[in-house]
């Protein structure tokens, strides 16, 4: 399961997944982000999977999906990562770099991400529907 929120000011979308981690939500995930930079164009990416306790999907499914390019080439993406998602955001983030389709910071806290996307320590994310 995940939300979006958009801190328009800094141009920053934000998922935010928790629980259980699967594949029907990183397809859920690409049809929202699609629709939403269509309307608003593209933005910064943050990946919020700090509350991520299982991954349950097939490493080929992840691996495919590394391999399309980002929905805001020249943007910024950063993943926030448990330990439980690290193995995941790892193997995306150095296949989509190998294939040359850019580069995505992994880190531990938000903190760092907002620090790495320049927001300030209270950003104004606003819920996406």
């Amino acid at each position: 399961m995940f939300t979006l929120a958009y801190d328009k000011g800094h141009k920053v979308l934000r998922a935010r997944f928790e629980g259980v981690l699967g594949s029907q939500d990183i397809e859920e995930l690409d049809r929202a982000v699609i629709a939403f930079t269509a309307r608003e164009g593209p933005t910064h990416g943050l990946v919020d999977l700090s509350a991520v306790e299982l991954v349950a999907m097939p490493e080929t499914l992840l691996v495919k999906r590394s391999q399309q390019p980002p929905f805001s080439p020249g943007y910024k993406r950063v993943f926030v990562v448990s330990p439980q998602a690290f193995e995941l955001a790892r193997t995306f983030a150095s296949h989509q770099t190998a294939a040359g389709l850019g580069s995505v910071d992994l880190v531990t806290t938000l903190a760092e991400a907002y620090k790495i996307l320049r927001l300030p320590k209270v950003p104004r994310f606003e819920p996406v529907d």
